[in-house]
Formats: structure tokens, sequence, C-alpha cells
């Protein structure tokens, strides 16, 4: 479970719980960072790192499913995991 840390320059942009284990996640939009493609992976969700911080891993957010990059493989393509995600909320953007 993550949400946005309150210093990120990002403001999230909408969130949703694991189907699997309930935990709540917020996302925000993948800035360019080199490695992955905006296209491809467009979002950026918030996950704890288990020393008590927030990391961010890259993802493609859709209405019950989400693809996670959990890891990058010797060829240097990503490892993506398939969650199923319920309860999601796309926050409204005003300016």
């Amino acid at each position: 479970m993550a949400y946005a840390p309150f210093s990120m320059s990002r403001s999230p942009v909408g969130q949703f719980k694991s189907s699997e284990s309930g935990e709540l996640f917020e996302y925000a939009l993948h800035t360019d960072d080199g490695w992955l493609s905006s296209e491809e992976f467009p979002h950026q969700i918030f996950v704890n790192d288990h020393r008590g911080g927030i990391d961010t891993r890259h993802a493609m957010i859709k209405k019950t499913v989400a693809y996670i990059v959990v890891d990058e493989a010797a060829d240097g393509t990503p490892v993506v995991e398939r969650w199923p995600i319920k309860h999601h909320r796309q926050y409204a953007i005003t300016n």
C-alpha cells in the first residue's frame, strides 16, 4: 500500500486496490526517464520500499488490470507482472 508522498512534484492522477491483497495504490503520470517509454508504460505507481519509504514502479493502469514493471531482465527488457485490480478511481485533474 502506498499513497503518493506529499513532497512529490508529480501529483497522483488515480488510485486502485489490488484484487488479491486489497492494498491501495496511488499512481501518477510517468515522466520519461530514458529507460522505458512513457507510451508503453504511461504511469508510475507508488509502492512501499519495505524500509519505511516510498518507491515508484513503471506501470500501465487499465480499468480492471495493471501491468507493473517489477524488474529488468539481463537483456534490458522489463519484467512485467499482471495485477488484477478493483476500485479503480481516476482523480479529476484541475489546473
